[in-house]
């Protein structure tokens, strides 16, 4: 097996995910890759072959500002490629050597070698200030370097640019930077380089006004010798801070690069990280990670039969996988589920309770994405459809994720279904996590919109017309409201539904109900379809055996159940959502009705499929027992999920919104809200599946509601949700909505 096979075409893939007109645009001496890491402009020159056992050596150059490298430095780079040494650079600005600068470097590093196949130790090439950026990453990071080359490079802060004018790189007056000026000046901090016996290079002209001789080469060169440490320099006599060809055919200076690049991608710390970077797909298990949109739990042909909809490609899955039968949203609306699985957190930890994210997005730090945890792994991480992340999808260090884009000829699930299939039909000489994420049945809200007489397009394609009544699917039993129904939900119903809202289903009758249903599972069909080539190209590249695959969908929709379409309400059609497991020869095919919260139990689950560790911090679940058909004796007794119902319009000068969470238990489902007279609900599932009838105010289920108010109680605690707090508090008195209070 060849561990790099076309190495150019692979980093073209994986780097390259902007579309063409958002790009990054670089010149440079030789053909590259140009690519973005945390928003800067980086890039990679790669060698013309690459070696098929050993991971890829390279040479780091800086500075790479505007308009740099050039042509000055073609001729080195050209000896570079021909012995099969990459070239790479990131332009962090007139960073002066600072922990900003430092930080991007060390982004682009773990990028390329964790990830890309890079050698574990790079030489570093500074030209004049480049000199700072290189030297002040290597200094703290002498385990990562196999040496270090300059060419009139800057060592001395203090020679060039002087304090006074890299004090503002450092966010310091110049009187702090030099107190601290020892801590940062890469010719302080020479010892751990020398320790770590990195061998040092230097051209350096002897009437350099600009960058002195003696104050940056010349007194490295002494310093590092009396630490121990080896370094060449050659002084051109007569030679000043100048474009010099000396400098730039240095054949020295060629050499040496050349000697401690190989030398370094030979040499790895240990077996360990080299297997990182070759993982066989025989070893660790690919996953195909798909998500529907809008889809609730039961819409499937092998739950509710087939005389109004029919699921092959699901109901398939469903036999020859475990299918969880009550698995619930985190929170049913699209970003804070997709943000909330993609994390392993819950929406009220990301902040993403509705469909717009934090300012400035997460934190990719605080919160790991499922791309990061993989691509870290040695995945390939490929990525089709619809986003809603809060992360730049632009921003592969981010997230994680390689951004495939398909053709979308019929519709936006056919591209996302021929780039999965383009993905499927390239070799594979790594695992990977495959993300299809379909937008269908989530044209249903269109569809009711056009049902009510606006002019709607269905972006995944046509439907056709609905047929005569008779052939139309019934009303939903529970089509009326529950009896009881807590005031603010009545008034969340008629805010959704105004007239000018996106919503407006308010005045639908029976007959549009039926024909919204009927729609609905016809897009549900033509997502199952897609569902289904995708599988098919699985099995045709012979990578079936291999990999699980997870369906899910972000949130149901309510199709009339309770007088709503749509969303991010609690009731069942809304927050409970399909899940399957399904992987050939390992998977048990059965049914489980364990509690399950996609939001943070699916990340854990895919980690432990793969054998990777679960970080503590996150609060899910594996469901890798459950997947097996194992016996799990001690399961959770209960979930919650959140909400955020803020889609509303304004009715008689007020727009009605309201937060709320739901605990769910064997057999019960108990709500509070944030607004209204009566804030609760409690239904007995067991023998209201419906949730025709509300509880909270029998006295003769009192104390399952003081139970469940405990229990709700004790999760906001443990999982520091302050919302929870409020909403019990004062024995859950009554709280008006009012025009000036939004929640």
């Amino acid at each position: 097996m060849r561990l790099f096979p076309n190495l150019a075409t692979l980093l073209l893939s994986q780097l390259c995910v902007l579309h063409a007109a958002d790009a990054p645009q670089k010149s440079l001496p030789l053909p590259g890759v140009v690519f973005q890491v945390q928003g800067h402009t980086a890039f990679v020159i790669l060698p013309p072959t690459q070696s098929t056992n050993r991971p890829i050596p390279w040479v780091w150059y800086a500075p790479t500002l505007p308009g740099l490298p050039g042509k000055e430095e073609q001729w080195m780079f050209e000896r570079f490629n021909r012995a099969s040494v990459a070239i790479v650079g990131i332009d962090v600005g007139e960073s002066c050597g600072s922990p900003d600068g430092r930080a991007l470097y060390s982004a682009l590093y773990e990028e390329l070698t964790q990830h890309r196949g890079f050698a574990q130790k790079a030489v570093m090439l500074g030209r004049s200030r480049g000199g700072l950026m290189t030297l002040g990453w290597a200094a703290e990071n002498a385990e990562k370097v196999a040496g270090f080359a300059g060419i009139y490079p800057v060592c001395n802060i203090a020679s060039y640019p002087g304090v006074a004018k890299a004090a503002g790189a450092y966010h310091m007056t110049a009187e702090q930077l030099s107190i601290h000026l020892t801590e940062h000046n890469p010719i302080d901090r020479l010892a751990a380089l020398a320790r770590a016996g990195v061998p040092l290079f230097a051209i350096h002209g002897d009437r350099d006004e600009a960058v002195p001789l003696n104050a940056n080469s010349g007194e490295m060169r002494k310093r590092y010798e009396a630490l121990g440490g080896k370094m060449q320099l050659i002084v051109p006599a007569g030679q000043g801070h100048n474009m010099w060809s000396g400098f730039f055919q240095c054949q020295e200076l060629v050499d040496f690069v050349l000697t401690q690049a190989k030398r370094a991608s030979l040499t790895l710390a240990s077996r360990k990280e080299y297997q990182a970077v070759q993982r066989n797909p025989q070893n660790k298990p690919n996953i195909l990670f798909i998500l529907t949109d809008q889809q609730f739990a039961d819409a499937m042909s092998c739950r509710m039969g087939n005389q109004y909809l029919n699921t092959p490609t699901m109901d398939r899955l469903a036999q020859s996988g475990m299918l969880f039968t009550r698995a619930y949203s985190p929170n049913p609306l699209c970003m804070p589920f997709r943000n909330s699985a993609f994390t392993g957190c819950y929406p009220h930890e990301t902040g993403v309770t509705q469909n717009s994210g934090p300012e400035g997005g997460l934190d990719p730090k605080e919160f790991v994405c499922l791309g990061t945890y993989f691509r870290d792994a040695g995945y390939d991480t490929p990525y089709c459809g619809k986003w809603h992340l809060c992360y730049d999808a632009k921003d592969t260090q981010a997230h994680g994720f390689e951004i495939v884009t398909g053709k979308r000829t019929g519709g936006h699930d056919a591209g996302v279904t021929d780039g999965a299939v383009q993905f499927l039909a390239r070799r594979h000489d790594k695992p990977f996590l495959l993300v299809a994420s379909f937008l269908n049945p989530h044209n249903v809200c269109e569809w009711a919109r056009r049902l009510a007489g606006r002019e709607q397009r269905l972006n995944c394609g046509e439907i056709g017309e609905p047929p005569p009544l008779a052939q139309l699917p019934p009303v939903p039993a529970n089509l009326a409201p529950p009896q009881n129904e807590p005031d603010g939900m009545t008034l969340i119903r008629r805010g959704y539904q105004v007239d000018s809202g996106a919503f407006p289903v308010g005045k639908f009758t029976d007959e549009d109900w039926r024909k919204e249903r009927w729609g609905y599972y016809r897009m549900i069909e033509k997502v199952d379809a897609e569902i289904g080539k995708v599988l098919a190209a699985l099995r045709q590249a012979g990578l079936e055996d291999n990999t699980l695959i997870v369906f899910t969908a972000d949130h149901g929709e309510c199709a009339g159940a309770h007088g709503f379409n749509q969303k991010t309400v609690f009731y069942e059609e809304s927050a409970r959502i399909p899940l399957i497991i399904a992987g050939k020869g390992k998977t048990a095919g059965g049914r489980t009705d364990k509690l399950v919260n996609t939001g943070i139990d699916l990340l854990p689950t895919m980690l432990d499929f793969a054998g990777l560790a679960i970080p503590r911090k996150l609060p899910g679940r594996s469901l890798l027992p459950l997947a097996l058909g194992k016996e799990v004796p001690e399961w959770r007794d209960h979930l919650v999920v959140q909400n955020n119902m803020s889609q509303t319009g304004v009715i008689n000068g007020m727009q009605p919104t309201m937060e709320g969470r739901m605990l769910r238990t064997d057999r019960y489902k108990y709500c509070i809200y944030t607004r209204g007279q009566r804030r609760e609900s409690l239904v007995d599932l067991q023998v209201d599946p419906g949730e025709t009838s509300d509880l909270a105010a029998d006295p003769r289920y009192r104390k399952v509601l003081l139970e469940h108010r405990e229990l709700l109680a004790r999760f906001g605690q443990e999982h520091n949700d302050p919302l929870v707090a409020n909403l019990l508090a004062d024995n859950v008195k009554p709280i008006p909505f009012t025009a000036t209070s939004r929640k």
